[in-house]
């Protein structure tokens, strides 16, 4: 016979409650996490102040950035106000369609471009080949290529030595992605330039061509002291200085005219330190930001053209909720802020970031941890696709200028002394307090052996690492 039931408070499946278990284990996170990614974080104010921040403004007549705008666009009209009207033209194009390239300036102005090529001609080198350090000896054994190219593109050449009456250099334009590529023409025919000279040192002509020598290199130098200069245009001002430099070096040990007088004044000039704006890519990383900022703001709107077409799923309700556009802005901004730290804080503090950002693992993921995934997944994603830990490399490429500019400094206060081979090495280690290699800290290296200078180079791609030779190379 069976005993009486014994009911037990609470129990049956009724007392489970299992919507009570749906809503605590799915739909509560669930709410929870729509609520944290319904609103966008605000701009931090440091930001916002970079974001708000205008050109420097130049009048046109002193506007190198609209001189060198110009320089591959065909008319008569003096370099500022070719470049002025090429800018007001480009703004006023139509958007071009679907699958059509930007125009250029030059396109948009309606005018040829000037075409460029040095053919058999070997250029000087900003230091990033064997023979750097030769530019006269190379220009002269290719004397007859030369005596060809030079009234070829004698036009071009003049248009450069009329950079030099351009005094400041100011980008006025908006930061975008959709701007025109940098036409590298000026550039260019600025190599051909130091060809020019050292075809006319050759003939004797050393203060005049020193002089010369001089006022080119003071136009990239304008460049890289400019506050609103972008960093493409930074990174071609420095390689165009740093050929300069290369120049005052073969100078230097070859022209003992050159090391005194009125030649060496104007080197002298050339050779001046960088200032902090000339060394500082602060301006330039700004830029950048202002770039990626812009992007950002329409990466996040699902009504741009090209987020429908390239994102489809931007049109889906979630997108909103995985793409904020302000915490991309700020993690750009940080990103960014904290390269300018290390550059204020020197070449050594670069080196040493630069060492350790290649020393971490690469990524192998999207490049994000995971509790980054629970805001804004999508704009995080993004802005590590961006890759800016590889902005690095800039900020050594500048350290690595600063550094040629006092070894070639170095290498003409040794030559002023009449230093042998033999006493170099304690004159290197003398001179350290004065002239030290700025990635370091240290002296300058020298090899006994090859009679050669160097520094510690900060960078992957092994420019400007020729050793300097102190002697006539054979």
């Amino acid at each position: 016979m069976a005993g009486p039931v014994i009911r037990v408070p609470g129990g049956g499946t009724k007392g489970r409650r299992p919507g009570m278990v749906f809503a605590v284990v799915f739909l509560f996170p669930m709410a929870l996490w729509l609520t944290y990614n319904w609103f966008d974080t605000p701009i931090e104010p440091a930001a916002q102040a970079v974001l708000d921040a205008k050109p420097e403004t130049v009048p046109p007549e002193e506007n190198l950035f609209l001189a060198l705008l110009a320089f591959p666009i065909g008319g008569d009209e003096p370099a500022h106000v070719r470049g002025a009207a090429a800018l007001e033209a480009l703004a006023k194009a139509p958007a071009p369609k679907e699958g059509q390239p930007q125009p250029t300036y030059a396109q948009a102005l309606d005018r040829p471009t000037a075409q460029f090529d040095e053919g058999q001609a070997t250029m000087c080198s900003p230091g990033n080949r064997p023979g750097a350090y030769e530019c006269v000896r190379n220009s002269q054994a290719q004397r007859a290529v030369f005596d060809q190219l030079v009234p070829r593109i004698h036009p071009l050449l003049l248009r450069y030595r009329e950079l030099e009456r351009y005094p400041r250099y100011s980008d006025p334009r908006p930061g975008s992605i959709d701007q025109p590529m940098p036409d590298a023409t000026a550039y260019r025919v600025g190599l051909v330039n130091l060809s020019v000279i050292a075809l006319a040192i050759g003939e004797g002509s050393i203060e005049q061509g020193a002089a010369v020598l001089a006022r080119s290199a003071a136009i990239w130098r304008r460049v890289l002291a400019a506050r609103d200069a972008t960093l493409v245009d930074k990174i071609v001002a420095s390689r165009a200085y740093a050929a300069h430099l290369m120049f005052v070096s073969e100078l230097v040990r070859e022209w003992p005219q050159a090391r005194e007088g009125a030649a060496a004044a104007e080197l002298e000039t050339l050779l001046r330190p960088l200032a902090d704006s000339e060394r500082s890519l602060a301006g330039a990383l700004a830029g950048e930001f202002r770039i990626q900022a812009r992007t950002w703001e329409q990466i996040a709107d699902p009504s741009q053209p090209v987020v429908r077409k390239d994102f489809p799923a931007s049109q889906s309700w979630w997108y909103r909720l995985m793409t904020k556009k302000n915490d991309t802005i700020n993690r750009s901004y940080r990103e960014l802020d904290r390269l300018a730290v290390t550059e204020r804080e020197g070449c050594v503090a670069v080196r040493k970031a630069f060492d350790e950002i290649n020393a971490r693992p690469k990524d192998t993921g999207m490049g994000l941890r995971w509790y980054e995934w629970f805001y804004n997944p999508i704009g995080r994603i993004l802005q590590r696709s961006s890759h800016p830990d590889t902005l690095i490399d800039y900020l050594g490429r500048q350290c690595n200028l600063v550094a040629l500019q006092g070894m070639v400094s170095l290498q003409l206060e040794l030559a002023r002394r009449g230093e042998s081979p033999e006493n170099a090495a304690s004159a290197v280690e003398s001179l350290a307090s004065k002239f030290k290699d700025p990635n370091t800290g240290t002296a300058y290296g020298y090899d006994a052996k090859t009679r050669t200078l160097s520094f510690h180079y900060v960078g992957r791609d092994g420019q400007y690492v020729t050793p300097l030779p102190l002697q006539r190379v054979p």
